[in-house]
């Protein structure tokens, strides 16, 4: 036995390159491959199958996490690879790219991991990483264009059950983002002016800018208010030019939206407050601007003395 370790010492730091079937016959060595090949195919056999993969996996972890492994595993602890490791490895990556997953491949993969349920220690373990890692998940980092399409063509025609949506709701249940405070609200107001809304201008709208480019007035789109105290984005902005003697404001109010016939109160103050800072308002409903011609439009324009138009 001490004379074996002794070979064996001697093996393991010898310079030159041993190799393990050395002094076989061509005979033996013949056989021993065959038993290899007939070795390698009995496993891969075993292997083919999810639940045989899956057994060995979990028998594996309980064999590995015995003191006796572990202890015979210890010398590892606190060692770490060396750079010039580090640099051969990521060297040995560059250029090389992982093969695209198959369906077939995710097939097996899901029914490897049907019935399996993560334990309520590993759960905490992956909220506390969510809390505490900077780099966890989308944090810090923004979805390409083509990321948020294939996400939403994803979602197309499908509709969470009943189950999950209140899954969802139980999740959000007492978060809210509240109290801002004045400098992150200020921060708010500054962004919403730089936005456009709505993104698509509706088609009363589309109606009057077609109109006005017929007439060849010089008009905005969007233009935010900021002069009055509920600052907001008019639908549409006149500046003073030929045959327009006033800043002019016309603001095309859908008939739902803007509750037809009584109107909102937030317009009203709105239109106020644009009056006593040297605007004119028009205001048009969307029953008025569907029988409305360029002719008329260019009448109510034209009327030095109108300030608010609203038959309605």
């Amino acid at each position: 036995m001490d004379k074996l370790k002794k070979d064996c010492s001697s093996v393991k730091y010898s310079k030159k390159k041993i190799y393990w079937n050395k002094g076989f016959t061509k005979e033996t060595n013949d056989k021993v491959k065959q038993s290899g090949l007939k070795i390698s195919s009995s496993l891969k056999k075993y292997f083919s199958n999810p639940q045989n993969r899956l057994k060995t996996s979990i028998t594996t972890k309980k064999g590995m996490n015995t003191p006796e492994i572990k202890e015979k595993c210890a010398f590892w602890k606190g060692k770490k690879l060396s750079k010039k490791h580090i640099a051969n490895v990521v060297k040995a990556k560059i250029g090389k790219k992982l093969k695209p997953r198959t369906k077939e491949h995710s097939r097996k993969l899901s029914q490897a991991l049907k019935g399996r349920h993560l334990t309520d220690e590993h759960k905490n373990k992956i909220k506390l990483n969510a809390l505490t890692n900077e780099n966890y998940g989308m944090r810090g980092k923004r979805q390409t264009r083509h990321a948020k399409i294939m996400q939403g063509r994803s979602m197309r025609g499908k509709h969470h059950t009943l189950k999950a949506r209140q899954s969802i709701s139980r999740n959000g249940k007492g978060k809210h983002l509240g109290p801002f405070t004045l400098e992150h609200r200020m921060k708010i107001k500054e962004n919403r002016i730089k936005q456009i809304m709505p993104i698509k201008d509706t088609s009363i709208e589309i109606k009057i800018q077609n109109y006005l480019k017929e007439l060849g007035i010089e008009f905005y789109t969007h233009q935010y208010m900021k002069e009055i105290e509920h600052s907001y984005q008019c639908d549409i902005f006149i500046p003073v030019q030929k045959f327009i003697e006033q800043k002019t404001i016309i603001e095309c109010d859908g008939n739902y939206w803007h509750n037809y016939p009584e109107g909102l109160d937030k317009d009203k103050i709105r239109t106020e407050e644009l009056i006593e800072q040297g605007f004119r308002v028009i205001r048009l409903w969307e029953s008025e601007i569907n029988t409305l011609s360029s002719v008329e439009l260019k009448n109510k324009l034209e009327n030095k003395m109108e300030l608010i138009e609203n038959e309605n």
